[in-house]
């Protein structure tokens, strides 16, 4: 952080707080790499005040460390990547449903035609890989990097540029690393500037030359910077890695692991001594044995497997070798991915990716992680999915590929949608099936419903599907009738 000299330092040389912030960076980088919760001082008890940004101070710190251990512990990214398998899956898809009453003027025939047009032209941006400024990935794959780096680094942003490609321009995703949002100008808090009333008004991003480059958040109507993260206090800027309160005993999971398999492989070594009172070397080299000083130098014997030997009387054989069976060894591993469970709230289970108790429990763990995972999901959607589908729908209306006339007087209406996730999963999907067709015959569930919490696609589409089946099944049924006759 740049003092009250520095900071007027930088009004004047904008480079000079750039590299005096680099080594107070590499400095704190290098101090805490190994330990950065240590350092942050929400651990600090004795505190005449605690500012709402006070836990971000060491933020660099952490992400350092947040990404150093994703790389190099498995316990580490095991946990983020459950978070990013139940949350994002392979994907959040959206379907397009109209606020009707909103609009007066428009007739159901007409809903449902915009409503198919509407995601037909979404379905088609969002699984090309131009949806993506690199090219490489497409909308749903995108979604688990941006969701993986949230978790990761605390917070995750994105930019939806009009690129031209072609005879036209398309609203494409350009993902911006967490470190590169920053800033040392004044006004500016950890490369963001806000209102008095807290609210984002303009981001300073680092270029590849090292220069700063300022978006606003919004400009003529259009949402320039997304901003993915979990406020925690009022006016938090940013966010904070996901397992910072645990990273310490997961690491130490990490190391004790390390240590043990170390203690295996020493106790799995044999090492005898034989105990003689020959001058001669047992082994047949010629040496003295009583003479240290004055023994050849030799080479190293080693005792073959299956082989015998016998001894000489008086000579006496010990055998070196301690066996070794840490009995506190799974305690340890689960009392500390216990803590790690209550402070992700994803169950030990799910960590774990092991069910290996009763249809109940296994049923209660994944229910317990729908819990987890429906609050994630609305803030991803929100954050994320949604703005970037609103922006590609007006951009597809403003470029005529869409026709709607009533289009920007009843935008928001338009551009309801719900979005659908990957479905829990089932312990005993015949039971599942069940409660759920009883549910649909007692009134107290829907079959739309039904079938995105058992994971079968959509509900309209299906009834669509299964007409074309029953359609090319009757000739079949007659034909297999006339046979029988």
């Amino acid at each position: 952080m740049l003092n009250f000299v520095d900071k007027v330092k930088a009004y004047f040389d904008p480079e000079y707080a750039f590299k005096a912030t680099r080594l107070r960076e590499a400095t704190a980088f290098v101090s805490s790499i190994h330990d950065a919760s240590r350092a942050t001082p929400n651990y600090a008890v004795a505190q005449w005040d605690n500012p709402e940004d006070l836990d971000i101070l060491d933020l660099v710190t952490l992400r350092a460390t947040s990404r150093d251990k994703y790389y190099n512990n498995g316990f580490y990214k095991g946990t983020i990547s459950a978070a990013v398998d139940h949350v994002v899956g392979s994907g959040l898809h959206a379907k397009s449903t109209i606020q009707r009453r909103l609009i007066p003027s428009l007739t159901e025939e007409r809903a449902k035609k915009i409503e198919e047009m509407f995601d037909d032209y979404f379905n088609a941006w969002a699984e090309s890989t131009m949806c993506d400024i690199t090219a490489k990935d497409n909308f749903y794959a995108i979604q688990r990097l941006a969701y993986m780096q949230y978790k990761r680094d605390g917070d995750c942003f994105v930019s939806l540029p009009l690129t031209p490609i072609i005879n036209g321009k398309v609203v494409q995703i350009n993902m911006i690393g967490a470190e590169h949002v920053k800033s040392y100008e004044l006004g500016f808090e950890h490369g963001i500037k806000v209102n008095k009333n807290g609210m984002p008004v303009s981001y300073s991003i680092v270029q590849k030359d090292n220069t700063f480059k300022k978006v606003k958040t919004f400009s003529k109507g259009k949402r320039n910077i997304l901003h993915v993260f979990n406020r925690e206090r009022a006016k938090l800027k940013r966010g904070i890695p996901f397992l910072s309160p645990v990273m310490r005993d997961v690491d130490a999971i990490d190391q004790y692991m390390k240590y043990e398999l170390t203690a295996a492989k020493l106790s799995a070594i044999f090492f005898g001594s034989i105990t003689t009172q020959s001058k001669e070397d047992i082994f047949g080299n010629e040496t003295d044995l009583l003479n240290p000083s004055e023994q050849k130098q030799t080479e190293k014997n080693t005792i073959k497997e299956n082989s015998i030997t016998q001894l000489l009387p008086g000579d006496e054989l010990k055998i070196h070798q301690q066996g070794r069976d840490n009995p506190n060894y799974d305690k340890f591993v689960m009392t500390s991915m216990q803590k790690v469970a209550a402070s992700t709230r994803i169950p030990l289970e799910i960590i774990l990716t092991q069910f290996t108790s009763s249809y109940s429990a296994s049923r209660a763990a994944m229910l317990q992680m729908q819990k987890f995972v429906k609050p994630e999901r609305e803030l991803f959607i929100t954050s994320f999915c949604k703005p970037t589908r609103d922006q590609v729908i007006t951009w597809g209306v403003l470029n005529g590929d869409l026709d709607v006339p009533d289009f920007f007087e009843n935008r928001s209406a338009y551009l309801k949608s719900i979005w659908i996730g990957d479905p829990m999963g089932s312990v005993d999907p015949q039971k599942d099936v069940k409660a759920k067709v009883s549910a649909i015959d007692n009134h107290l569930l829907t079959r739309e419903q039904a079938t995105v919490e058992l994971g079968f696609g959509d509900f309209e589409t299906n009834v669509n599907i299964l007409k074309k089946e029953k359609e090319l099944i009757k000739p079949l049924q007659k034909e297999l009738m006339n046979v029988g006759n």
